[in-house]
Formats: C-alpha cells, structure tokens, sequence
C-alpha cells in the first residue's frame, strides 16, 4: 500500500469518526466534551474559565482604581493600552 492510500484511508477513518461524533452530539446522546478523547478540550475549558476569573479581577481593578482617583491614563498604562482603550472597555465597570 502506498503512503498516499493510506492517508487517503486514515483520512476517511477519522472523517467517519468526526461524523459519528456529530451524529451522537446532534442526537443530544453525548456530550461534546465527554466524546473527545484527550485532554486538550478541558484544557481549552479551564483556560476559559480562568480568563474570565482575570477579567473579572480587571474589572474590579479598575473600579478600585477609579475610586481611588487614578486617572484613565494611568488606568490604561497599567494596563499596556492607551487611556482611551481603557476607558472604553472598562466604563461601565467603574
């Protein structure tokens, strides 16, 4: 069997498996994450997860800032944007 052929049949081996997955994810059967096997996904989860945990910490960050009277500026140099990129994202929060 050449090496062609046979990517050629991996190829359709995996693109069935990603078909039965959706297959079983589309059903409802199973759940996206449980289905794949190996931890990358979790790890995509977790990662997620903890940047909202430090936009969360930002956000109250900021406010403290503000409330303590710094300046958007200063705002915006902690947080290696411009002060108008700070105060546009974080406004709302302060």
């Amino acid at each position: 069997m050449s090496w062609k052929s046979l990517v050629f049949r991996v190829t359709r081996v995996r693109s069935h498996i990603n078909e039965e997955m959706l297959e079983e994810i589309e059903r409802g059967d199973a759940e996206p994450i449980a289905v794949y096997e190996g931890d990358a996904l979790r790890e995509i989860v977790a990662a997620l997860d903890a940047r909202d945990a430090a936009e969360t910490a930002i956000e109250s960050a900021v406010a403290k800032a503000r409330a303590q009277g710094a300046t958007w500026g200063m705002i915006g140099a902690a947080l290696r944007v411009t002060r108008q990129a700070a105060q546009k994202r974080y406004a709302y929060s302060a």
